[in-house]
């Protein structure tokens, strides 16, 4: 049997999925970090991997570091808390 209250109940169900159909929507549009291509992912870990950070004031921990890198998206995990130009700890 269908009373008013059901269809109130219905509405805010309605609007509720709709609602998350939206905000799910634009996280997967406009939220996501930025992936370039594999080969430019790529090119970002070898670079990183040929960076000799010079000697200066800060201390490098020799700890398991994963990284992200700024621009490509590429993942790699160092060997050091000091990462090279363009990375971010994950």
């Amino acid at each position: 049997m269908y009373t008013e209250r059901m269809g109130k109940k219905l509405k805010w169900l309605a609007i509720t999925v709709v609602f998350t159909v939206i905000v799910s929507s634009g996280y997967v549009l406009f939220g996501r970090t930025k992936s370039a291509s594999p080969q430019a992912q790529q090119q970002a870990i070898n670079e990183a991997l040929e960076y000799h950070q010079e000697s200066g004031p800060e201390v490098c921990a020799d700890v398991i570091t994963p990284a992200v890198h700024t621009k490509t998206g590429a993942k790699y995990t160092f060997n050091s808390s000091c990462l090279p130009p363009g990375w971010e700890a994950d």
